[in-house]
């Protein structure tokens, strides 16, 4: 995380001046500068990458985290450096590992669709190197377990919907396959091209097994705002999938937000999963803790010693405890459809 940062941004004094900005004003920001990506990374990534695999390991504990068989799908929405996304696909991998080792086999897919919806020019260039730095340093057995995210694949969450994306992507395959053959001075028609697409399929899911909101809905009108939006992500995902929302705990602003949330979802064909009714600790594991403090602290005294740390700024001790935040999580709990059966 650390050499990302240090790799993608050469002006350290950059960087340190946008630490308070995406602490305390990420709204007001664009994330279109290496720098603010960079900052936002080096405080954030690791944290709420701990955060969701505490998240995992309740959800898989209790029976509820989806176990697929030739695919896993996962969409995160707003979290910038896609923490989830790579908590997921990591937590999948060890699960894959473990499995390996069971009597009887137990099959479980990766993560093969990894999917990041953020607005901000530079975070796919942030995700592109942290993922090829994450490819040299691991063992070949664990980088073949999953997928990683190397750019945002939707920039935009005004109007977005998951079903309406995967029928943008089979029509421009059938157009695709219609140019195919007439550059082969051959003949299909339109709709046999979308049948043809259809049984070949595109990479964008009609809906996904995991949904995946982190620390998104930040402003007292952003569920009002989106509700649409939040509407179409509770209809995206498939039987057994999971809508997880995580985000603060603290404060009438986030009790509001967490409120309007409930309510909005309890109009949907989703079940709420009681596993995380109160506070949780973020990070509550000790190691945990000291790992990404050190992490953050490592980075903040370079800042120091160069004489471009913010004078507000505070570098936290090393077993400096993280808050408590909050988590709620929807599941689809409707059966899967019967279809035809596939040819083998």
């Amino acid at each position: 995380m650390n050499d990302t940062v240090r790799q993608i941004e050469r002006d350290p004094s950059a960087t340190a001046s946008q630490l308070l900005p995406t602490r305390e004003a990420c709204n007001d920001l664009n994330f279109d500068s290496t720098a603010e990506v960079a900052a936002y990374t080096l405080q954030h990534l690791a944290d709420r990458y701990g955060r969701v695999t505490q998240i995992l390991e309740a959800l898989f504990a209790f029976g509820q985290l989806p176990i697929r068989q030739r695919a896993l799908t996962v969409l995160e929405v707003g979290a910038g450096p896609a923490p989830a996304l790579y908590a997921i696909r990591d937590f999948y991998a060890d699960l894959i590992s473990w499995a390996a080792t069971a009597t009887p086999d137990v099959k479980i897919a990766p993560v093969v669709v990894a999917d990041a919806l953020d607005r901000g020019k530079a975070w796919s260039p942030l995700l592109h190197r942290l993922s090829e730095n994450m490819m040299r340093r691991c063992s070949e057995a664990h980088m073949t377990s999953g997928s990683l995210p190397f750019a945002v694949k939707h920039s935009n969450f005004n109007g977005f919907s998951t079903i309406g994306e995967h029928i943008r992507e089979l029509e421009q395959r059938a157009a695709w396959i219609v140019t195919d053959y007439d550059a082969d001075d051959d003949y299909i028609s339109e709709g046999s091209a979308r049948e043809e697409a259809q049984r070949e399929g595109v990479r964008q899911p009609s809906a996904y097994n995991l949904i995946v909101t982190c620390n998104f809905l930040t402003s007292r009108d952003s569920v009002q705002a989106f509700k649409e939006e939040i509407g179409k992500l509770t209809k995206s995902l498939t039987p057994g999938g999971l809508f997880v929302a995580i985000g603060a705990f603290e404060g009438n602003k986030y009790r509001y937000i967490w409120s309007e949330l409930e309510k909005l979802l309890e109009r949907s064909c989703l079940e709420r999963l009681p596993l995380f009714d109160g506070p949780v600790r973020a990070n509550s594991d000790a190691d945990w803790v000291h790992a990404i403090r050190g992490q953050q602290g490592e980075i903040l005294r370079e800042f120091e010693a160069q004489g471009v740390l913010p004078i507000r700024e505070n570098i936290y001790g090393p077993d400096e405890p993280f808050p408590d935040f909050k988590v709620m999580v929807w599941k689809n709990s409707n059966p899967a459809r019967k279809g035809r059966k596939r040819r083998v």
